[in-house]
């Protein structure tokens, strides 16, 4: 099976743009989306937390 090498650019861009990426993602990358599945995910809570409470302050009681 032999490599068919193309004369498009785009082509030859794609293929080594793949090579050069690391197979690993970096511990900085993991980290930083860790942080923001944190932070979004106290966001929600803290939306949820403050949406029954505004109910519970509206109905009669």
């Amino acid at each position: 099976m032999s490599a068919r090498v193309s004369s498009d650019p785009r082509q030859l861009f794609l293929i080594h743009s793949r090579e050069e990426e690391p197979r690993q993602p970096s511990g900085g990358r993991v980290f930083r989306g860790l942080a923001y599945a944190f932070f979004f995910n106290f966001l929600l809570l803290l939306g949820v937390f403050a949406a029954w409470h505004t109910l519970l302050l509206l109905l009669p009681h």
